[in-house]
């Protein structure tokens, strides 16, 4: 079974339990600290004392002044009782034995694995906290090098493999500079022109130096899912303060997002790179915006966006004067680069130069062409990509293959191949042929994804019968797989397909119930920014759709103020006795009407304030 979501406290008595052999010395660890404890859990140092008095009044864990190692003050530190290190144990040995999780082999390849197989063979001596906060991280845990030395921290699985790098020998060199000294460099051009491969190349080079983060930016995400996701990379460099200020209780906005990005960043040489920013909504773009702002304060740190269009997040001032911005504009491959890419492609030597000519360097139309295995000199028409498609793909496409890339068109994220197979007479060997042909690309052992570019263009032609029968199709497949990824531990695949449902999803109610969906694995994982923003997209389409009993049931009305039973009942005792004495003074209403004519905007500002103190 999939791992459960683990409490802050329960979080907290795992982290203890390690330190216990320490609980007799004259000289404690740092870790059992207030500081060490917040930052071992993932929550800011002011909400430990919230979380460790249940602990202290149950008699789980106990609390001295002592002496700490290299530390000239003594400090107050926390260490598990016979009880509570009785009721951990049991606890761990629970986890260990029910739980099943993705694991991921240095070569790449995914497996699932008992935790208890996990912890005590192949990363063994790995704390167990640190494994489950690897899981709740990135959907599995990586296998552990083979070597003592510590390799900085890479959060870049959703780039792309680079098998084959060609040309572009300059702009390589200007963007690692460009990196370097400047807090972001954007890379432009159009689509096809090879800037994710570009972003991932990159990536390779600075892979064994600094810390990576690779984010793929969606329609659907937010300001808050992004600073989630990044805060999540932070707190592995050990830095806190952002995932602490997410996670805890209290308001949250785009400035003090700045500030704790600031704080975090600064110092830690890592590198932010978000692929595809023309694909961002105004909300995400807040958030780039923001990062940009904290870059700026932050030495040593910068971010490499890739973009379509230039963005409108910056201004000219800060590309021609303050130079906080750098611009690359990417261009074709030169022509010697293509006619090497069409000849490793297998295309034969007296068409070469005609083809490189007729594609204009963009890699994308290399691609296609050398997959068609064209016989003769290209046509007079061919000036664009799609021209091209029109022209030279589409009339070799059978009904089940162009079924296939229709359904790839609504699919922003690698699918499993059952999403894609909507025609009854697609089979496995149907994506086999798209394959070859250079229209669909394997990601992983059994997931794949069609160019950006190529899902435009066959998106485009539907009919609105067409397109309307398609959504019908995909979603249901995208929430199957979405079902069977959260059964396998992998809740970020789960996550990705639940969020592609929704966004493409037109029918109000089955729009509603996919963002609920996203909202609860959002929560699972520890998103609640996220999580909050999703449901309240729910709550959006249920006001819509002029259901108020649908609002009522979201779980953001039920998630408690704070964790405390006694002060809970304290609260509703205090409100009831408010809606006695306190009657409204609008003529033929009363505080329990007033209260239900807006239940969207009393829960969603409730939950902002109380997502943090929850223990899950």
């Amino acid at each position: 079974m999939p791992i459960r979501r683990l409490t802050v406290k329960e979080r907290i008595q795992l982290h203890l339990i390690d330190c216990s052999r320490f609980s007799e010395d004259y000289e404690a660890p740092a870790e059992v600290t207030q500081e060490g404890i917040a930052r071992a859990v993932g929550i800011r140092v002011h909400h430990v004392l919230q979380y460790l008095r249940p602990l202290v009044q149950d008699e789980l864990i106990e609390g001295r002044t002592s002496h700490i190692k290299s530390r000239a003050r003594r400090r107050k530190v926390y260490f598990l009782t016979a009880k509570g290190r009785l009721q951990t144990a049991s606890m761990r040995s629970q986890l260990l034995k029910e739980s099943v999780i993705a694991f991921r082999r240095i070569g790449g390849q995914i497996e699932e694995l008992s935790l208890a197989q996990v912890f005590q063979e192949h990363r063994r001596g790995a704390a167990l906290l640190e494994l489950l906060q690897e899981v709740e991280a990135l959907g599995s845990v990586a296998e552990a090098p083979g070597t003592t030395a510590r390799t900085p921290v890479d959060h870049t699985q959703e780039a792309p493999p680079v098998e084959r790098f060609y040309g572009r020998a300059t702009d390589l060199a200007a963007a690692l500079r460009a990196v370097e000294t400047k807090p972001m460099v954007v890379v432009t051009g159009m689509a096809g022109m090879g800037k994710t491969s570009f972003a991932a190349k990159v990536c390779d080079e600075l892979r064994p130096t600094r810390p990576l983060f690779w984010r793929q930016i969606r329609p659907w995400d937010t300001a808050m899912d992004l600073a989630f996701r990044l805060a999540v990379f932070l707190r592995a460099l050990g830095r806190t303060e952002l995932h602490g200020a997410l996670v805890g209780p209290g308001t949250r906005d785009m400035s003090q997002v700045e500030d704790r990005l600031a704080k975090d960043l600064a110092g830690t040489s890592a590198l932010v790179v978000l692929d595809d920013v023309h694909s961002a909504s105004a909300d995400a773009q807040q958030f780039v915006r923001a990062l940009l702002l904290a870059l700026k304060r932050a030495s040593g740190a910068s971010a490499l966006l890739t973009s379509r269009t230039v963005p409108t997040l910056y201004s000219r001032r800060e590309v021609a004067i303050e130079r906080s911005v750098v611009e690359l504009v990417l261009p074709g491959l030169d022509r010697e680069s293509s006619m090497a890419l069409l000849a490793d492609a297998g295309v034969s030597d007296p068409l070469l130069g005609s083809l490189a000519d007729a594609c204009g360097g963009v890699p994308l139309f290399l691609i296609l062409l050398a997959s068609t295995n064209v016989a003769g000199r290209p046509g007079e028409g061919w000036k664009t990509l799609g021209t091209y498609v029109a022209e030279e793909i589409e009339e070799t496409l059978d009904e089940a293959e162009r079924g296939c890339l229709e359904a790839a068109s609504f699919c922003h994220v690698s699918v499993p191949i059952d999403v894609l197979l909507v025609e009854s007479g697609a089979r496995t060997n149907t994506i086999v042929g798209l394959e070859r042909k250079g229209l669909i690309t394997p990601v992983g052992p059994d997931r794949f994804v069609v160019h950006e570019t190529l899902r435009d263009y066959f998106r485009s032609g539907l009919s609105e019968e067409r397109r309307a029968a398609l959504i019908e199709a995909v979603v249901p497949r995208l929430l199957d797989a979405a079902r069977d990824a959260e059964t396998r531990g992998r809740l970020s695949e789960a996550t990705a397909y639940v969020g592609n449902a929704a966004f493409i999803e037109t029918d109000r109610e089955r729009r509603r119930l996919c963002w609920r969906k996203l909202a609860d694995l959002r929560r699972y994982v520890g998103d609640l920014p996220g999580a909050i923003d999703a449901y309240r997209t729910a709550l959006g389409d249920a006001a819509d759709a002029g259901d108020p009993a649908s609002r009522r049931k979201s779980p953001l009305a039920s998630t408690p103020r704070d964790t405390s039973r006694r002060r809970r009942a304290r609260s509703r005792k205090a409100c009831a006795s408010s809606r006695v004495t306190r009657p409204s003074r609008r003529r033929g209403s009363c505080s329990a009407g007033r209260t239900w004519r807006c239940p969207g905007t009393t829960t969603i500002a409730h939950s902002r304030s109380s997502s943090g103190s929850s223990d899950g």
